[in-house]
């Protein structure tokens, strides 16, 4: 009789001691799900900070530089000429030197819109630093 219990006790504590190793995998797997989504977040935030400018939100020199070693490698037909413009602001250390930094910082915040509601879609604005920006224009004629 005393066999019949135990038997029948490990038959009834079976599925709510399975169910609770299942319960707790199941956390531990969401838990680990979550980590790595934060983690690929983080990720994401590490690279898009290493290839923007901070102020403008533009492409920086990094992504200028792996963008034009990607249009070099897909090789150059007469449909799709690239093309390269430097622009550099005239007198803009005057505008920080005699106005503050915050000032120079609304002048490249407006010139970083207009740049990019005249480029469209098949130029790409970036912002080297300082006053300077390149325009790359894929096709240009």
């Amino acid at each position: 009789a005393v066999a019949t219990c135990v038997i029948w006790g490990a038959a009834l504590a079976s599925p709510l001691l399975l169910g609770g190793l299942f319960a707790h995998a199941g956390r531990a797997q969401s838990r680990l799900k979550a980590e790595l989504v934060c983690e690929r977040a983080g990720m994401d935030q590490l690279r898009h900070t290493a290839y923007h400018d901070a102020l403008t939100g533009l492409r920086n020199r990094h992504a200028l530089s792996d963008d034009v070693a990607l249009i070099m490698a897909s090789g150059l037909d007469l449909d799709r000429r690239p093309a390269m413009l430097l622009m550099d602001l005239d007198r803009f250390k005057l505008i920080n030197d005699t106005m503050g930094h915050h000032a120079g910082d609304e002048v490249l915040l407006a010139v970083t819109e207009r740049l990019k509601a005249h480029c469209g879609e098949t130029r790409s604005v970036y912002r080297l630093g300082g006053d300077e920006f390149v325009i790359v224009w894929d096709g240009a004629p």
